[in-house]
């Protein structure tokens, strides 16, 4: 297949586009982002693939977003030889046309295009190749199996020589493969058609003659059942006879103990009635005790009450006395309590004086330390320089002097010396123009004698009367005299505005500032750390004492103590009985803490004689509350005794004490010889074994019940398995099972005939695959062998690949290093996904080969293995080849190295381009290729 022209009509974001390819050769289609590259394949493959009836996913997702057209895609191509334009459109107005063009040409529309189409892909295009020679943006690299692809196995059949897949093996191979199909499904292999029908008749009729013997066996089943329910009933039966027997015997035996019962019962109540009647008569005269000792007792209370009544009034009258002592001797301790507390508030007044006056006097040291200092600090901020030399500023000072001593030296050193020698007359020399190091700008030799002069300015010697001469430097002492003039001027401006004549004077005022800014901020630290012991800190307090005042804080702590302690004075002068002031701070302390003390004491006295006075109350209260209830109860006590003596006459009038003892007596003996009957009854039931008997009865009983349920199930057993064999008889189950294994018997023979059929095709399908793969497995060597060579023109020649049976890679060794594919880098994987794809188009036939479609590859790889993959693609597919190569890309200039290759360039920008579908083309050089490799 060639493609040489695909035109794109609102497709996605393409609104009108038409290119032309060549028919053989590199093309490059070379345009921005989303100009519509990968929509062009994109297209061409809905083209083939899609029917324009359809409204899938795949045809909606060609429909530009936000506009309701029909997506338009026409191509014309070259397939079997036969040059053909196919035009399609999708869900507006289907459309398809065919066009095929030559000597013999058709047009096409509709179902009959469609159906025409279909006829020459399906014989000319090798889908599998066409697939597999593209690579796609989101692809790896990795090539789809390629065995699949006919073209490439009759390739490959002709480079191994097994011819396996041409003329009449291919025929033989399908027409195996159709009576395979016959017999089993393609994919799994399982049976289908006939085979699979027989198989399926085969086990109905497997299960018809087990359902029938099922039933025949079950007949003979219900037989044996029917004969053992009529031996179980008449065992059931006979066994029910033997229980009611039983059953009698053991109701008659029940009957006679009953009259045993029946005697124990009426001596228990027997006994019960007499216990009753002797409970009475023992609570009767309990209750005639307990009266007789309660009035006993309530009488002793009384006296002993009456007795301690009279003893706690004695007590009250005599706690009077001692109550009043003892609020006496409270009122004097709380009289000496309030006196120390005075003197404790009058020492505590004296330590507060004390205190204020020491402070006071601290206060009044720091406030003559502050001032002091402040003065001293007024007068060496005094001192320092009106003009003051920082460190900074004579370090430049110094370096600008050094400046001018290098200056200076360099130009002695540069400038040459005169020798004037005097033989008779004077000679005067002289600088044009300035002076000679600091000289004074001229000087004479005199007679006989020699001077010696730097020429660092124009010199010039006279003779009086006789000579001059003009001695000069030439240009370059001019800029370093100039140099010199320019530092010379920049030191004085430097002096000047220090206010100093030289360095050395600079140097003292710098030694002055330095001294002076020293004992400033020493003055200042001393000021700060004395302001910061009385809390205040800030450059304002140091300015203040500094100008000879105290910080606010400390003037006005002085004159609030001044205050406090005279007003302190006055006060104690006022007192009367003032003591004398304690001399100090520990003095009045040490009378305040003997005040406090003797405080402490006499509250200690006064709690004492609270305590006492408490206690005399509580005493006092205790026996008058003790009076009063001792009184109140002795009331009670006497009328409750009134009540019990008239009780106790009353009881003895209607039965006296002895009688009651009697009648208790009585009662007791009668209790005992019920107690005696009932224990004789007791031992006569024991001895008639009442629970035994009962026992027996009620098993016997039960027995009966249970076999008279079981015989009335064996009857009723008995009775449905009678009407299941009669309707077994009824049914011919006999004949129905000779049916069933005569229909088995034909299902049999029928499969057997049609499973010799089916295994032997199995077996020969197997034999000509087993040698087709060995065919496959042999079509491993061209084609890594071409891949080799085109790889080793990019990697060198250690480069060698592994590949599958499927003609899949899977590994590429370099250098003698071996690599598996999915490890390689994504440059590495397109460079090799590439060279497959060119390796596979060389081995097809070119009648049957397709384009191969690089779309934006080679973006991983680096300049060196760029430029070699273009040799290598304008080597493989160059003009002179029955190849076709179309690469996609916008990334201009990425396959400039591909000789002879051709560049169509996609701008969305050109709306002649749009509108005309032309696009530009542009032929490129060949370029050289090395094939050292």
């Amino acid at each position: 297949m060639r493609l040489h022209r695909i035109t794109l009509r609102d497709v996605k974001g393409v609104a009108d586009r038409t290119v032309d390819l060549p028919d053989r050769g590199v093309v490059v289609l070379e345009g921005p982002n989303e100009v519509g590259k990968t929509t062009l394949v994109e297209a061409f493959d809905r083209l083939l693939d899609l029917r324009c009836t359809s409204a899938s996913a795949l045809a909606r997702s060609l429909q530009p977003v936000g506009r309701d057209v029909g997506p338009f895609v026409e191509a014309e191509l070259t397939v079997a030889g036969r040059r053909i334009r196919i035009a399609k459109r999708w869900l507006r107005s289907p459309l398809v046309e065919l066009d095929v063009l030559g000597s013999a040409p058709e047009h096409l529309t509709g179902s009959a295009a469609q159906a025409r189409l279909d006829q020459l892909l399906d014989g000319a295009l090798d889908r599998t190749l066409w697939r597999a020679l593209r690579l796609t943006q989101s692809g790896d690299g990795a090539v789809a199996p390629l065995v699949g692809s006919g073209a490439l196995r009759e390739a490959l059949d002709a480079a191994v020589e097994a011819h396996t897949h041409d003329g009449d093996g291919e025929r033989v191979l399908d027409a195996v493969e159709e009576e395979y199909r016959r017999y089993f499904t393609a994919r799994a292999g399982r049976p289908t058609g006939d085979y699979r029908s027989a198989i399926e008749a085969h086990h109905r009729a497997q299960q018809e003659v087990a359902e029938a013997h099922r039933l025949l066996e079950e007949a003979n089943l219900l037989l044996d059942r029917q004969q053992a329910a009529r031996t179980e009933l008449a065992d059931a039966d006979q066994r029910l006879v033997a229980a009611r027997d039983e059953a009698r015997e053991a109701q008659q035996r029940l009957e006679e103990l009953e009259v045993v019962r029946a005697a124990r019962r009426g001596a228990t109540e027997a006994h019960r009635l007499a216990q009753e009647r002797s409970r009475a008569a023992r609570r009767e005269l309990d209750a005639r005790r307990r009266l007789v000792a309660d009035l006993d007792g309530l009488t002793t209370r009384v006296q002993e009450d009456e007795q301690a009544l009279a003893d706690l009034e004695a007590q009250a009258q005599g706690l009077a006395p001692a109550l009043t002592e003892a609020e006496d001797q409270r009122r004097a301790a709380e009289q000496a309590v309030a006196a120390a507390e005075e003197a404790l508030r009058t020492a505590r007044a004296d330590l507060d004086h004390c205190h204020d006056r020491a402070r006071l006097a601290e206060r009044q040291g720091l406030a003559d330390r502050l001032q002091r200092r402040g003065a001293q600090l007024a007068q060496a901020r005094a001192a320092v320089p009106r003009t003051p030399v920082t460190a900074e500023e004579l370090r430049a000072l110094e370096r600008q002097e050094q400046d001018l001593a290098v200056l200076t030296a360099r130009h002695e050193q540069a400038s040459a010396s005169v020798v004037v020698e005097s033989l008779g007359a004077d000679v005067d020399v002289a600088l044009v123009g300035g002076v000679e190091d600091g000289a004074d700008g001229g000087r004479r030799v005199g007679p006989a004698t020699t001077g010696t002069f730097r020429v660092t300015q124009d010199l010039e010697v006279t003779v009086p009367g006789a000579v001059r001469i003009r001695v000069g430097t030439g240009s370059d002492a001019e800029q370093r005299r100039a140099d010199l003039e320019v530092s010379h001027a920049a030191l004085q401006a430097a002096l000047d505005r220090l206010g100093c004549t030289d360095v050395d004077e600079a140097r003292e005022l710098a030694t002055r500032t330095r001294e002076s800014a020293a004992a400033v901020r020493e003055l200042e630290r001393e000021v700060e750390t004395l302001l910061a012991a009385q809390g205040t800190t800030g450059n304002g307090a140091v300015d203040v004492v500094e100008g000879g005042d105290l910080p606010g804080p400390l003037r006005r702590e002085l004159a609030a103590l001044r205050a406090r302690v005279e007003d302190e004075a006055m006060l104690r002068g006022a007192r009367q009985d003032a003591q004398p002031l304690p001399e100090d701070v520990d003095a009045a302390r040490t009378t305040e803490r003997a005040a406090a003390e003797d405080l402490s004491r006499c509250r200690r006295r006064l709690d004492v004689a609270t305590t006492s006075v408490e206690q005399c109350r509580r005493r006092a209260a205790d026996v008058v509350a003790a009076v009063d209830r001792l009184a109140y109860r002795l009331e009670a006590d006497r009328t409750r005794l009134v009540d019990l003596e008239a009780a106790v006459r009353s009881a003895r009038a209607d039965v006296q004490d002895d009688a009651l003892a009697v009648a208790a007596e009585r009662c007791a003996a009668e209790e005992s010889a019920a107690a005696a009957e009932l224990e004789r009854a007791a031992a006569a039931e024991t001895a008639a074994d009442a629970d035994r008997v009962a026992a027996r009865a009620h098993e016997a009983e039960r027995r009966s019940a249970r076999l008279t349920e079981e015989a009335d199930r064996a009857r009723e057993v008995l009775h449905t398995l009678s009407g299941q064999v009669e309707l077994a008889a009824s049914e011919g189950r006999q004949e129905l099972y000779e049916l069933a294994e005569a229909g088995l018997d034909e299902a049999e023979r029928r499969l057997a005939a049609l499973d010799r059929r089916a295994r032997a095709v199995r077996h020969l399908r197997t034999t000509l695959h087993s040698h087709r793969d060995a065919a496959h497995r042999a079509y491993v060597r061209p084609f890594t062998e071409a891949l080799d060579r085109l790889g080793r023109q990019v990697y060198g020649p250690t480069f060698a690949v592994t590949v599958d049976e499927e003609l899949s890679l899977r590994a590429r060794s370099l250098e003698g290093s071996t690599v598996p594919f999915e490890e390689l880098s994504g440059g590495a994987k397109e460079q090799l996904g590439i060279l497959a794809r060119l390796a596979v188009s060389r081995l097809v036939e070119p009648a049957q080969g397709v384009p191969v479609v690089i779309d934006d590859a080679l973006g991983y790889s680096d300049p060196a293995r760029l430029r070699r993959m273009g040799e290598v693609l304008g080597a493989t597919a160059g003009p002179d080849t029955d190849l076709q190569v179309v690469l996609l890309t916008c990334t201009p200039g990425r396959y400039a190295s591909v000789p002879g290759a051709r560049t169509i360039r996609l701008d969305p920008e050109d709306p002649v381009a749009v509108s005309s579908g032309r696009a530009d083309v542009e032929d490129r050089r060949p370029a050289s290729l090395d094939r050292s490799a």
